[in-house]
């Protein structure tokens, strides 16, 4: 893995305001003239912004870390609290585990209830709710009704994630 930047070779070449980053002059007129004072960086198909630097590409977000807080350390990550990867606001980044930064996992698409930890059990006929942490399963019990589930779920993972407990149910998000 290549040695990420310090903040001092960081502040060197990169001003950094309210999420976006911007190249600095660096006293070279060829440079200067085509990038300073532009945004720095390109927003990738996975909704990530990144930059080349040294020949390499590295993600925004962890420059902005890296900026305002040092080195990651071996292991953690960079974490979007409200899931949108272009916003790079330093108050929208936090350090995290792969653990926590799963559990802010926006809902998969082949979920069928629409409620993120919520499926349909065959064998029971109603709605069970679990919540996944760390490789475990946390059970919320077994519902009759979806909102039961949903409202089980909730509780549950607000119990299990703490700070990084994050619902993301298109149900919610659509008002219902």
């Amino acid at each position: 893995m290549t040695r990420e930047p310090s903040p001092a070779e960081i502040y060197a070449v990169i001003h950094y305001e309210d999420g976006v980053l911007t190249w600095k002059n660096r006293g070279i007129s060829k440079v200067d003239k085509q990038f300073a004072g532009k945004t720095a960086g390109c927003l990738r198909p996975d909704g990530y912004i990144a930059l080349a630097w040294k020949g390499k590409h590295i993600l925004a977000h962890r420059l902005i870390w890296i900026m305002h807080n040092g080195a990651i350390p071996d292991g953690l990550f960079i974490d979007h609290i409200n899931r949108d990867r272009k916003d790079n606001r330093l108050e929208n980044l936090r350090l995290c585990s792969v653990s926590d930064n799963n559990c802010n996992a926006k809902l998969r698409i082949d979920n069928s209830s629409k409620i993120k930890g919520v499926c349909w059990d065959n064998q029971r006929n109603k709605w069970k709710a679990r919540v996944s942490y760390k490789g475990r399963q946390f059970h919320a019990g077994f519902h009759a009704e979806l909102q039961d589930a949903a409202d089980a779920v909730r509780i549950k993972r607000e119990q299990i994630h703490n700070e990084f407990a994050a619902h993301h149910d298109l149900l919610m998000e659509a008002g219902h």
